[in-house]
């Protein structure tokens, strides 16, 4: 380690500081060097180094967005890291089976309700529909509720279709422990809804995905 020097340091202590300032300088960059390994080389000076840093920054931001993780050279490598769990490889987890036709307001149908046993980004798809039959409207909403997070999929018809559909996607992050629970509600419907043709909601081809 370098010694401090004096105010009436002599020009040998000068030049022996000097020297420690530049081995420990190397011994640095070496330890650095080793860590991270190729392409970076002990012999490399700093604007080598920080033009190879930023090479590799560049070459994980595009792989990350070529894999439909959205990212940026601006953000820290310890966001580009994490950013990693948001990549989905497509590989089916668990298929849920279709709701059938829910008629009844305000009672939630429960679609999943387990653990997924993973870490990382879990994709869920599937499509939601709502119908309104003979009523003037008919409203609903699934519900993805994760941990202490949830998130929300509305949707309505009117008068201007007696039906609607959407497919849906929603990426979360869970862990191995997260508690996962996916349900569909009719949350409200006009007036008009006939007992031979009640306005309902379902859901079909849920697929959880990582």
């Amino acid at each position: 380690m370098t010694e401090k020097l004096t105010d009436n340091a002599s020009l040998r202590e000068l030049m022996t500081t000097l020297q420690g300032v530049q081995t420990d300088f190397q011994n640095g960059k070496s330890n650095i060097t080793t860590v991270l390994g190729s392409p970076f080389l002990n012999t490399d000076k700093l604007d080598i180094t920080k033009t190879k840093i930023e090479t590799l920054k560049s070459a994980l931001v595009n792989n990350l967005i070529y894999k439909g993780v959205s990212a940026s050279t601006q953000s820290s490598f310890t966001d580009l890291i994490n950013a990693i769990n948001f990549i989905v490889q497509s590989i089916l987890i668990v298929k849920c089976k279709g709701t059938g036709r829910i008629e009844e307001v305000n009672n939630p149908y429960v679609i999943y309700n387990d653990k997924p046993n993973i870490k990382g980004c879990l994709r869920i798809k599937g499509t939601l529909e709502v119908y309104k039959n003979w009523a003037t409207f008919a409203s609903a909403r699934l519900e993805i509720i994760y941990g202490e997070k949830k998130e929300y999929i509305y949707l309505s018809c009117d008068a201007t279709a007696s039906g609607r559909s959407t497919n849906f996607e929603k990426d979360i992050i869970v862990n191995n422990d997260t508690q996962l629970k996916i349900q569909v509600l009719l949350t409200d419907v006009g007036t008009g809804n006939s007992s031979t043709a009640k306005a309902y909601t379902s859901v079909s081809d849920v697929t959880l995905l990582r």
